[in-house]
């Protein structure tokens, strides 16, 4: 290391100088870059007419939509909803959802508001990162008092 530098190779004193400007050069370019991330973002929405707002559940209708024994019955390249992937998944997304629903059902009939959340996390068409956090709905439903259980321990009103 040659004296007078730090570790980088450059010089203590322009070290020095450079940590000195940047507190005062953060909050200008974070500003400027958030109006690059607007102007870029009216761009795309009214210059070339790319509305997201406009296409809610676009990918999942393929998933939905699709038939297990005939995945590629009714799909076409290029149109929206179009189910391309493979036939297993076809099978697997169908299972996932008869399971869903069965775990609602018995979840209802035994009064654990839990097995809703652990339904919708099944239900999904994918499992995303952030798609796990509707497991932790079951930490808070768990500690809920069961429907059943305040059935159970209601006292009948008198007879008049």
């Amino acid at each position: 290391m040659v004296e007078g530098q730090a570790d980088g190779g450059i010089p203590v004193e322009r070290r020095a100088s450079l940590r000195l400007r940047l507190p005062a050069l953060q909050r200008p370019l974070r500003d400027a870059l958030i109006l690059v991330g607007v102007g870029r973002a009216l761009y795309y929405f009214f210059v070339r007419g790319i509305q997201p707002w406009t296409l809610w559940g676009l990918d999942s209708r393929a998933y939905r939509r699709v038939d297990p024994a005939h995945p590629y019955l009714s799909s076409a390249p290029g149109a929206v909803s179009t189910y391309l992937y493979s036939p297993a998944l076809a099978q697997v997304l169908a299972l996932r959802f008869a399971a869903a629903v069965a775990i609602v059902l018995a979840g209802a009939r035994t009064g654990r508001a839990w097995a809703v959340a652990v339904a919708v996390w099944l239900a999904l068409p994918v499992s995303w990162v952030n798609s796990w956090v509707v497991l932790l709905g079951c930490i808070r439903l768990a500690r809920l008092p069961s429907v059943l259980d305040a059935r159970r321990t209601a006292k009948a009103p008198p007879c008049v």
